[in-house]
């Protein structure tokens, strides 16, 4: 028995190997070994430099192997359906998913070499492939850039294939996919992301429809209209990181992430302000002098400054007139920088070689200590330096949400009911020298000494802690936020925490009365 000449003909025996055994790599390497392989096409795959992987891949292709709706079709396989599984028009075969599909038309034309196979015709798969070695007639290559562009076609041809198949079984989608398939499928050329509910969220808030996307080599996402002009783009809507030529503009903000593995919104804020100084905030905080713990101390550069981040890794400032200034020194040429809020609230200039399989190196940070970002431990708590690092710990009173994540604050030991009975004191006060909390307090007023702010704390049902500083005392809520030890410059500052004494069902007042309960 001879083996089937034509890519239509199945046979029953398989004569490629002793046994008579037909497998799909014995077809494989025989196809590379036979003489009719050596036309240019073919002998061009062979010899290329493409993984083994892609090599099998384009001989399916070729050969009408991979199971495309019209091949299943043409031996008898029943189909739910023979359209694209992308909603397209018409019948699914080769020619269809890889180069007319609207969602192949889009990811080919926003390649480096804008492809369109509008002008290659016929039915024919192979007239297609052969033009990614020779794509006259599509566009025009320098012989130089010959080989990296029958890489990436292959490239893209792998990449269509499996976004068709996860589209088809209904598997999770990367994001670059989830971007491309999103434009196409909200039908107004607007960016979406559609979560596992089918609930959409606009990304874009373009009023021009986007027919096409592209991934620049700055990292910039960008959308175009039907005459390629930007319509949308990913960096004048930075969130935690900026890059190489991404300005940051007045009154814009980079936000840190939650968590190493959950980037939405965290507790940080980078902001560019109107006055040219660039300064760190907790979020959910006004931008006052209280809650800034960095600045780059450039309130008086001037109007409409812009954050920028330079080739060589240098962070500056540019003001309205041109004028630079430096935040950064510069680095080595060759390596690929970001500028990020880490999840810490800490501000950090990393690098990245241009090898694969590096790490991201730290070449500059707004601070070595991690206790310095407001808040890094949470509500109800403080973080102190120690020679093993930053540690966490709780206000008197109160215990760690989770032992193990120490971060997420501290909640009350016990809780306080104001009752309408006088009887024995069921708490006290415990007093921090140099502690300062966050000053939002709800009451205010003078007192001669700190016993007198002491005792109206503990007569008082909604005082959780006082602060004393300068014959003032000031009664705070919980909860209570940005504890941290206060360097010991100025008036001394005393704070005053309310704790139970371990009893229960007990109260105590003139003006406020408690009923103090232990909580396990």
């Amino acid at each position: 028995m001879f083996w089937a000449k034509s890519s239509l003909d199945d046979k029953f025996i398989w004569v490629g190997s002793r046994t008579g055994s037909f497998t799909v790599s014995l077809t494989y390497n025989l196809e590379e070994n036979v003489s009719n392989s050596k036309n240019a096409w073919w002998n061009y795959l062979w010899k290329s430099r493409v993984h083994e992987r892609s090599k099998f891949f384009m001989w399916k292709l070729a050969n009408l192997g991979l199971p495309v709706m019209s091949n299943l079709l043409r031996r008898g396989v029943e189909v739910e359906s023979e359209n694209c599984v992308h909603g397209c028009d018409g019948c699914e075969n080769e020619i269809h998913v890889f180069f007319h599909c609207e969602v192949a038309k889009m990811i080919w034309f926003t390649s480096p070499w804008c492809i369109r196979w509008d002008n290659i015709g016929g039915t024919n798969i192979f007239t297609y492939l052969k033009s990614l070695i020779d794509p006259a007639g599509v566009l025009s290559i320098s012989p130089n850039d010959k080989e990296s562009f029958f890489f990436f076609n292959v490239t893209i041809l792998e990449h269509l294939w499996g976004l068709r198949n996860k589209t088809l079984h209904k598997e999770p989608i990367g994001s670059m996919d989830l971007a491309v398939l999103n434009i196409w499928n909200s039908h107004d050329g607007k960016l979406i992301l559609k979560d596992e509910k089918g609930s959409h969220t606009p990304i874009s808030n373009s009023s021009v429809p986007a027919s096409s996307a592209s991934m620049l080599d700055t990292g910039n996402f960008v959308l175009y209209d039907k005459n390629s002009t930007i319509v949308w783009q990913s960096f004048d809507v930075p969130t935690d990181t900026l890059l190489y030529k991404q300005p940051l503009f007045p009154t814009k903000e980079l936000v840190s992430g939650e968590s190493e593995t959950n980037p939405a919104s965290g507790r940080f804020r980078l902001r560019m302000q109107r006055d040219g100084n660039l300064v760190q905030y907790p979020v959910d905080t006004p931008t006052q002098p209280q809650y800034a713990y960095w600045a780059s101390g450039t309130f008086t550069f001037g109007d409409n400054v812009t954050l920028n981040l330079d080739r060589n890794g240098q962070i500056y400032l540019v003001n309205s007139t041109g004028y630079r200034t430096n935040v950064s020194g510069t680095f080595a040429d060759n390596l690929v920088y970001r500028l990020t809020v880490d999840v810490d609230g800490i501000l950090r200039l990393y690098s990245h070689g241009l090898v694969q399989n590096q790490n991201w190196s730290v070449e500059w940070s707004s601070t070595s200590d991690k206790c310095v970002p407001l808040g890094s431990c949470g509500l109800n708590a403080y973080c102190i330096s120690t020679y093993e690092g930053p540690s966490c710990q709780c206000l008197p009173g109160f215990d760690f949400v989770d032992g193990n994540r120490k971060n997420l604050g501290c909640k009350r030991n016990f809780s306080i009911d104001c009752v309408a009975e006088d009887e024995e004191h069921a708490y006290s006060i415990t007093e921090l020298n140099e502690m300062r909390l966050e000053d939002d307090p709800y009451s205010t007023f003078f007192a001669i000494n700190k016993s007198v702010c002491v005792e109206n704390c503990l007569r008082d049902c909604n005082c959780e802690a006082a602060s004393f500083k300068n014959l003032r005392c000031s009664k705070q809520k919980l909860p209570l936020r940005f504890a941290r030890p206060r360097k010991r410059k100025g008036p001394p500052w005393t704070t005053f925490i309310k704790i139970g004494n371990g009893s229960s069902d007990c109260v105590f007042g003139n003006t406020g009365k408690f009923r103090i309960k232990e909580v396990n």
